[in-house]
């Protein structure tokens, strides 16, 4: 229990947690590097099967999100799981996997909560693959939340690249135009707010309660994929962005206070889950200076964790 207390010294879940002792942590992350290191030489020698191998992705990216240590480790280790996710899909095929229960599914459900993306995992889109996203207007709610979803994936794909781009021995040529990149994509996802704030505001589009709902997770998704994008390249010497931050829990506060005032709170916890938002909750915990918005943070995320009632049909 004192090992795990360690490794999760930002998890509001368990008690205690600000007084987790520096030797306590410096134990954990012995035994972390032990562990990445005898799975690195059984990989190397062909001993370790793809379920162990992906599990053990999982945990090391739990350890580096949770404890706060390190977020490029985390994406380090998220693109192997994805990469050998992938590999392993092929080589069992889709039947497995769709047996509620079996472990194929689990893992596959293991590895979309943790990706930030769990839609995209279907699907496994090589990190060199870029597609492009047709910015211009949309005429829907669904149209605007199809774009945002797919900003959000290359957002994540470029945080992933600029991985593998700083372990390896890419030329400067190739870290400008990944620089190029996040400029552009920074860009459209401003596009798309300007976008979606004109659909909403024009007065001949009628807002039902559910559309209501939509705007405001749309709305989040967006903030999500801003936040990210700022914590995998974060601009030098500027100030944390806290209203971003601010804007973000005070959204999920606003719609999950919605659907638990109409007994759907069920809604919330599984749209937080499904939707990869639990990270950039976590993220803002672990890194944000404010202690009122820390605290807020952390609110959520002990009334986030879904429970076995909360089954949507």
């Amino acid at each position: 229990m004192e090992l795990l207390r360690s490794t999760l010294p930002h998890d509001p879940r368990l008690e205690h947690a600000h007084s987790t002792s520096s030797s306590l942590m410096h134990f954990a992350e012995r035994h972390y590097q032990a562990a990445v290191s005898a799975l690195a030489r059984s990989l190397a020698a062909g001993t370790a099967n793809e379920e162990v191998a992906l599990t053990s992705c999982a945990m090391f990216v739990v350890f580096n999100f949770l404890s706060g240590s390190n977020f490029a480790r985390a994406v380090w280790h998220m693109q192997y799981g994805i990469e050998i996710l992938s590999r392993w899909k092929k080589g069992r095929g889709r039947a497995g996997l769709r047996d509620e229960g079996s472990l194929e599914a689990n893992l596959v459900e293991l590895m979309k909560r943790i990706t930030l993306d769990g839609e995209a995992m279907e699907e496994t889109v090589s990190i060199g693959e870029r597609d492009d996203v047709d910015l211009g207007a949309f005429g829907d709610l669904d149209a605007a939340g199809r774009v945002v979803q797919e900003l959000s994936k290359e957002g994540l794909r470029l945080i992933r690249l600029s991985v593998l781009v700083e372990k390896g021995d890419a030329g400067a040529a190739r870290r400008q135009s990944l620089r190029a990149d996040v400029v552009a994509h920074i860009e459209n996802l401003a596009l798309w707010q300007a976008s979606f704030e004109a659909l909403i505001a024009d007065p001949l589009f009628l807002l039902t309660i559910e559309d209501k709902d939509l705007i405001t997770q749309l709305r989040i998704l967006h903030l999500s994929a801003r936040i990210w994008i700022h914590a995998g390249f974060p601009p030098s010497h500027e100030p944390q962005p806290t209203k971003l931050f601010a804007s973000f829990i005070g959204l999920i506060d606003e719609q999950y206070e919605r659907w638990r005032s109409r007994g759907l709170e069920q809604y919330a916890r599984r749209f937080l889950f499904d939707k990869g938002l639990l990270p950039t909750i976590n993220y803002i915990v672990t890194c944000s200076s404010g202690g009122e918005l820390k605290r807020r943070a952390v609110d959520i995320w002990i009334k986030s964790s879904p429970s076995a009632d909360d089954a949507i049909t």
